[in-house]
């Protein structure tokens, strides 16, 4: 978004996940930083520790912030969702970037979501402007002005990382079709008598412009 051009790399943190992306995804060693050789010590992530339920969020955007400071960044969707996020929300811009008006109204409705159940499908990203009579878990229901921001997606397959939900020039249909590839409904688990099943459900939520980020 605000990051210089090839500063970001990702690990891809899941490859059941990963395989049902479209194209042909880069492998985790394609997308490790410049210079990187195998030294048999795994590569050490920028890893967001703020979690849902520790209320921290003055701290969240803080930090995600400082990420944009750095020469690269390295991470899973998770931490792309933790900057992208940090961006959004925040007030005012600090450093390189203090000319930077915020990008969205105040009090824009923004969100970190999650598709949560099993392991292996697992996923983080950023909804903005989800209406506020809809349906958490179904995003058919999330309103014509809701749209998401998925950098890890993007970096995966070369697209925008911001997608509407409603037809427009940043609809696209292929990253629907992933997310229904990814949120199937209930099947069975290895376990006998039991079911697994995903689901869209949101994690923390901002308004924009209430975090000066510093």
């Amino acid at each position: 978004m605000l990051g210089r051009t090839g500063s970001v790399f990702i690990d891809n943190a899941w490859d059941q996940l990963l395989e049902k992306a479209p194209g042909q995804p880069k492998t985790r060693t394609d997308w490790k930083p410049p210079g990187w050789k195998p030294t048999g010590v795994p590569m050490k992530m920028d890893t967001c520790n703020y979690l849902p339920g520790t209320a921290n969020w003055q701290g969240y955007i803080r930090d995600g912030l400082a990420k944009l400071t750095n020469t690269t960044f390295y991470g899973v969707c998770n931490d792309f969702t933790w900057v992208v996020t940090s961006v959004l929300v925040t007030s005012k811009f600090t450093g390189k970037l203090f000319k930077q008006q915020p990008l969205l109204p105040k009090g824009t409705r923004v969100e970190v979501y999650g598709i949560i159940g099993t392991q292996e499908g697992k996923h983080m990203f950023t909804v903005v402007n989800r209406a506020a009579d809809s349906k958490e878990g179904e995003y058919a229901t999330w309103g014509p002005d809701c749209f998401v921001v998925d950098q890890w997606y993007a970096l995966q397959t070369g697209t925008r990382p911001v997608k509407t939900l409603a037809q427009g020039p940043l609809y696209d249909a292929v990253f629907i079709d992933w997310w229904n590839a990814t949120v199937p409904g209930t099947r069975p688990s290895k376990e006998e008598g039991k079911t697994l099943s995903n689901s869209f459900k949101p994690q923390m939520e901002f308004r924009a412009g209430d975090y000066p980020g510093s």
